[in-house]
């Protein structure tokens, strides 16, 4: 049954198994898990649950069951992953994984992704692969440049959003991209 409920798409019904299984448990079931969004805690209670002698809730706690433990065994198997990689990060001359906001999974993605940064001749190539060039978007222009900009839907999008994850990181955390931050708005409501 749980190979059966693993071959189907995202926006299949079946494709969030464990959220249904756990909504279908009787009342007097549901109050004792824990409350929230989150499966995980719900599934790890769900799987300490006694069998209850009713047929078709203990086969949902069953099923139950097994879903807490592919849970377990792939948040193993992440971290063990992580770790590996992380160990790889340490052996490159990359100075990626010091920079704030950009955690091992993303560094290791840059890299990938990138490779040898000095195949770009300049900043603006770097960011037009990137995706982060922006692009003009008015009729109008003032100083010979365009009035309006928008951001280009192009370029790599993978390394779009982990640098779009590492901007807002950085935004709550470090003091020097949030001056930063407030220099570039203030500039734009001047103009």
């Amino acid at each position: 049954m749980l190979s059966e409920l693993r071959q189907y798409p995202a926006d299949h019904p079946y494709a969030d198994a464990p959220l249904t299984l756990v909504g279908e448990l009787p009342a007097r079931l549901m109050e004792r898990l824990p409350s929230g969004a989150s499966v995980a805690p719900r599934l790890a209670a769900s799987a300490r649950a006694h069998l209850t002698g009713d047929h078709l809730t203990d086969l949902r706690l069953q099923l139950l069951r097994l879903k807490a433990q592919e849970h377990r065994l792939l948040v193993a198997q992440c971290a063990l992953l992580e770790r590996q990689i992380a160990n790889a990060l340490k052996q490159t001359v990359s100075s990626l994984p010091v920079l704030g906001g950009l955690g091992t999974l993303g560094a290791a993605e840059l890299l990938v992704e990138v490779g040898d940064p000095r195949r770009f001749p300049s900043a603006d190539a770097f960011a037009s692969y990137t995706g982060t060039a922006p692009i003009p978007a008015s009729s109008a222009e003032v100083k010979g440049g365009p009035v309006h900009h928008r951001l280009s839907r192009f370029g790599n999008r993978r390394i779009n959003a982990v640098l779009y994850i590492t901007a807002v990181t950085r935004l709550r955390y470090d003091s020097v991209t949030q001056d930063y931050g407030s220099a570039t708005s203030c500039r734009k409501d001047q103009a």
